[in-house]
């Protein structure tokens, strides 16, 4: 399996596992591949800037760090959002009844 098959891969089972391309081709061409599948950064060997390196794995981190914060979020709304529409429900039902029965 070559590298580009490996970042598919890996996007197909979660796309927010974060995915750093070390390459030693260093082609503008698989570098775009790469980040067009999926890859968040892409870097060329020989790494000689170790401080470089320590930037992009933070960024990256964070990246990651925010897409789960931003998932778990909106998860949480959309339970909110589920619990507010059945109270809605309910009270709909309950204001229904309580006009059959004034009615009556």
């Amino acid at each position: 399996m070559d590298g580009l098959s490996m970042i598919a891969g890996i996007r197909e089972k979660s796309t927010e596992t974060p995915v750093i391309v070390v390459s030693g081709t260093g082609t503008v061409q698989h570098a775009v591949d790469s980040l067009r599948l999926g890859a968040w950064d892409y870097v060329i060997k020989p790494v000689e800037d170790a401080r470089g390196l320590e930037i992009v794995i933070e960024r990256t981190l964070e990246k990651a760090r925010l897409l789960k914060e931003n998932r778990l979020y909106r998860e949480h709304l959309e339970e909110l959002v589920r619990e507010r529409t059945e109270e809605l429900r309910k009270a709909m039902m309950n204001w229904n009844s309580d006009i059959r029965k004034s009615a009556d």
